[in-house]
């Protein structure tokens, strides 16, 4: 780099700018090029409001050739612009002039000239016009070193024209905010100790496509008798399910809680799936029996035999049945003979077991008698005394003898 104060400076008002200036107050600065580009800065005193112009002089003074001419901010602003082209070892001049009267050899002020850093060509990654599935909401920018870059202003954001969001930062990697899917923007200028390169102004881009919204819908809960269940909710549609009882787009309930999953690609090839949960429950299973059908009313109880599922209900049908609810058993004292069925039902969640079983219900043979004639010491007396009726029970299957002289009558 080349930089150093000029005061006073030799005036000269040989040649004018395009950009305006009082060429007879100008000052002029000669230096060697080393590099094909450099950044030239002329910074001046608040009075000052510099314009610069530069030549090429070629083999000699005589055959100077202008190659820029530049004025921008104002009294007291520096004067900055990258020039490329520069031939190494080629002479050239530096010409200051105050946009105005004022003379610049009056005043202290600063020219720099230093070889700029090279502009980024094109980044590491991503690519410039990468196209990918969103994966996560930070990207890493990375691009190739600048040489004689002491730093990088990075530039990004949604919008073409990107904005700073660092600056001057060490190193070649800027970890960017990539919330969602969409087309993002960014640019890096290389910096040195003078500034930031001013012509570095390609922009790159890259697009990250958003993932399939995955709906799965939901399934259940089952039973695992239940047939096989439509998974026909989820969308987008024309992906694929997939998990324990899964078949194509349905599902065999098996019992447990299963963990289906529906997968769904889409037209940019980006992927995304969603899983459910359906609840299936076991399916009871019972039987029941009363073995000692059929059952003799008036006393006692008829006992249930149940394998299987318990924590069930009972109930008798037809009506003339009294059964116990919760344990089964036929009450029979206060049951009346005949054909009955006893259902058994467990409700478990989503499933439901009823069976059943017949049972019959028969009346005692009761004989009404009274006195007659015969021997009180008769068998038929035994329990009754003399002159008395009485109600006696017999068995229905075996023979009875009536004595003589009696009244039986029997129901």
């Amino acid at each position: 780099p080349i930089c150093r104060a000029i005061d006073p400076a030799i005036n000269d008002g040989g040649i004018n700018c395009s950009a305006g200036g009082q060429g007879s107050g100008d000052v002029w600065y000669q230096f060697t090029a080393t590099a094909s580009s450099a950044q030239i800065t002329v910074a001046p005193g608040a009075i000052l409001d510099a314009v610069w112009q530069l030549y090429d002089t070629g083999s000699s003074c005589g055959s100077l050739a202008p190659v820029i001419c530049t004025d921008g901010p104002g009294a007291g602003g520096a004067e900055t612009d990258v020039i490329t082209g520069f031939t190494v070892g080629e002479t050239y001049l530096l010409r200051v002039m105050d946009y105005a009267l004022y003379t610049p050899g009056a005043t202290t002020f600063n020219i720099c000239v230093v070889s700029a850093p090279d502009c980024i060509a094109s980044p590491t990654a991503p690519t410039n016009g990468d196209e990918a599935c969103f994966t996560s909401a930070t990207t890493t920018l990375t691009w190739p070193a600048s040489p004689g870059a002491t730093g990088y202003d990075v530039y990004f954001g949604t919008s073409p024209a990107p904005s700073l969001v660092a600056s001057n930062q060490a190193g070649t990697t800027y970890n960017a905010a990539t919330p969602s899917g969409g087309t993002y923007y960014w640019r890096v200028v290389p910096r040195n100790t003078h500034g930031a390169r001013s012509d570095c102004n390609t922009v790159w881009s890259f697009v990250r496509n958003a993932l399939p919204v995955i709906s799965t819908g939901s399934y259940g809960p089952a039973c695992s008798t239940d047939p096989a269940i439509d998974l026909n909710a989820a969308t987008p549609v024309g992906g694929t399910w997939s998990g324990t009882g899964v078949s194509g787009d349905t599902f065999d309930p098996s019992a447990g809680t299963q963990l289906l999953t529906y997968a769904y690609t889409d037209g940019n090839g980006c992927s995304a799936s969603g899983q459910t949960t359906v609840s299936v429950t076991t399916a009871p299973a019972a039987t029941i029996a009363y073995a000692g059908s059929p059952y003799t009313v008036g006393s006692g109880t008829a006992t249930v035999t149940l394998t299987g599922s318990t924590g069930g209900t009972f109930s008798g049908a037809p009506a003339g049945i009294v059964v116990n609810s919760g344990t089964g058993e036929v009450d029979l004292v206060n049951s009346s003979p005949g054909s009955y069925v006893v259902s058994y039902e467990i409700i478990d969640g989503p499933c439901t077991l009823n069976t059943s079983t017949n049972i019959e219900l028969v009346a005692a043979s009761t004989s009404y008698y009274s006195q007659g004639t015969g021997d009180v010491s008769d068998a038929i007396w035994a329990t009754t005394p003399v002159g008395t009726p009485a109600v006696a029970t017999f068995d229905a299957t075996t023979d009875m003898v009536v004595q003589n002289g009696h009244v039986v009558t029997s129901t």
